[in-house]
């Protein structure tokens, strides 16, 4: 009857905000440089 218990192995949603504001800086530091016609021509963005 372990699996079906209520989320035992989900992560909490304290983890996620986390990681997807790691994730905001993350990206907030690899376009600080950018202007709008850089960030449209850079391939990885």
């Amino acid at each position: 009857m372990c699996c079906l218990t209520s989320k035992p192995f989900m992560k909490s949603d304290r983890v996620y905000l986390e990681q997807i504001l790691e994730s905001i800086e993350k990206i907030r530091q690899f376009v600080r440089d950018m202007d709008k016609n850089a960030f449209l021509n850079d391939q990885k963005t």
